[in-house]
């Protein structure tokens, strides 16, 4: 019998082994003749460089919460201000320039890095596998328990997927929102709660303890009709988080995760066939090798569903602009933290095409966001202003990998958001003030200024980052995909974009 049960974990181990590195050796055998064509900017070697940067620093961050150590917590931090320096370079185009004499290092570092991360992907997916498929394995049962818990749906996803299913039942999401079920539906873990600053918790600093968590949840669960006062339970969102999951729910998708993978993948697919077919396979690989981004598929992060639509705005910016304005506007209807491209892209248009159409496809946007939010802000104003205004107006800890790390990890005592919520907003003026000036030579360096300011907000977490690095590589290959594959440091910028949009 046990001969038997290792005999069938090894033939799947194996199979699931032999497919993954068959798909891995194509790609790498596209990448090699794509090479014969057309050799890519400089710049996309540093894109599979940031993500490396990226997976250490999440690993990091996870130790230094394991390991209680402060100073790991800030490598992590900055870390992460490595990656925003590294996603900056790429959105320069005079980084080609600067890395003309590192080629012959820098391709082959650069497809190392491509192997390896295709290495830890395939050892990923191969232990997902064995946990799933293989559950009394010691992979199963040791080690897996933690691989399944890293993907129970968080709170957020719970909450937006019972919105989702209250609309269905004609119920308002906003006034309906009930964490506790919500976590009991999609049977997710206590510790997927977020806590408030208040309450019970309001002594415990900078978060409170793994006991404390669960003691609070054993006790709500008895009494579900009442949340309290310590836990988050808004559908924090803006309406679009559940107007578009909402379709596929009714179809029998019981899933939202499901949800997200259906329509990010056919936007990475418009998007690769745009690109020049010399370098797609970057952008392919770019995607695919993304571990931070298909693990938070897996985890529930809610911010893959405005991901798609804000990939096909900037893509779509030079080419279709309507159809992009109306992308941007999906993006904003759905999450907050999309907000802050807003004011970026109409910059690019109106500095580009002048203060009308830049008016125009602002007001296009913002109506797309009003047609999908105003019948619940109709329906009750102040539950809607409450629920999407609870990620300022509630007492949340302080979390994420940012400057806050300072106060996450014990090494300074600051309750007050007062300061983040200045350095953030300053970082926000300064970054728009710069790209004004700027963008008819940079344009794609939106991607990172629209984001950079939340690096010094109270709660910073990865997942508010690292989407845009996907959008900014299928921008400087579409670039790099123009007539006669000329360099981006040759082209005028100015016409180039103007003549685009």
């Amino acid at each position: 019998m046990i001969d038997n049960y290792i005999n069938r974990v090894a033939v799947k181990k194996s199979k699931a082994f032999q497919s993954v590195t068959q798909a891995y050796g194509i790609l790498a055998h596209m990448a090699h003749q794509s090479t014969r064509e057309i050799t890519p900017p400089h710049r996309i070697w540093l894109f599979f460089i940031a993500i490396l940067v990226n997976l250490i620093g999440s690993a990091l961050s996870g130790l230094a919460h394991y390991l209680n150590s402060p100073w790991l917590a800030v490598i992590a931090s900055l870390s992460c201000l490595l990656w925003f320096v590294t996603i900056f370079a790429i959105a320069i185009p005079a980084t080609d320039k600067k890395l003309e004499n590192t080629s012959n290092w820098l391709r082959p570092f650069g497809k190392t890095i491509i192997a390896f991360l295709g290495i830890v992907t395939t050892l990923e997916i191969i232990g997902v596998i064995l946990v799933f498929l293989a559950p009394k394995s010691p992979m199963g049962s040791s080690l897996g328990k933690s691989i399944k818990h890293s993907f129970e749906p968080a709170d957020a996803m719970a909450l937006t997927q019972q919105a989702a299913y209250n609309l269905l039942d004609g119920k308002n999401p906003y006034t309906s929102s009930n964490i506790i079920t919500a976590l009991n539906s999609s049977s997710t873990a206590f510790d997927k709660i977020t806590p408030l600053f208040k309450g019970n918790f309001s002594a415990d600093f900078p978060y409170p303890n793994t006991d404390q968590l669960r003691n609070l949840w054993e006790e709500s669960i008895k009494t579900p009709e009442t949340v309290p006062v310590e836990i988050e339970t808004h559908q924090s969102y803006p309406a679009g988080s559940f107007l578009l999951p909402a379709p596929f729910l009714a179809l029998g998708i019981n899933d939202i995760r499901i949800v997200y993978i259906l329509l990010a993948l056919p936007a990475i697919a418009y998007v690769a066939r745009l690109i020049k077919p010399g370098l797609k396979v970057y952008f392919i690989l770019g995607a695919a090798l993304s571990l931070e981004i298909w693990n938070a598929v897996a985890g529930g992060d809610t911010s893959l569903l405005y991901f798609p639509f804000l990939l096909l705005a900037w893509v779509l910016l030079p080419r279709k602009i309507w159809i992009s304005a109306l992308c941007m506007g999906i993006a904003i209807a759905t999450k907050q933290v999309a907000w802050y491209f807003l004011p970026f892209f109409a910059i690019l248009i109106f500095r580009n095409r002048g203060f009308k159409l830049a008016v125009w496809t602002s007001a296009i946007a913002a109506s797309v966001f009003a047609s999908f939010n105003l019948p619940f802000i109709f329906m009750n104003p102040g539950s809607w202003y409450t629920s999407v205004g609870a990620p300022l107006r509630d007492s949340l800890f302080p979390e994420g990998v940012g400057l806050v790390t300072i106060v996450t990890s014990g090494l300074v005592h600051m309750t007050s958001q007062t300061m983040f919520s200045f350095l953030e907003g300053l970082a926000i003026m300064l970054c728009l003030i710069w790209y004004y000036r700027n963008c008819l030579l940079y344009p794609q360096t939106a991607l990172i200024l629209a984001t950079l300011p939340l690096f010094f907000a109270w709660r910073s977490n990865w997942n508010y980052f690292y989407y845009t690095d996907i959008v900014l590589l299928a921008a400087v290959l579409l670039e790099a995909s123009g007539p006669g594959n000329q360099s981006y440091q040759n082209q005028t910028i100015k016409p180039a974009v103007s003549s685009a949009v």
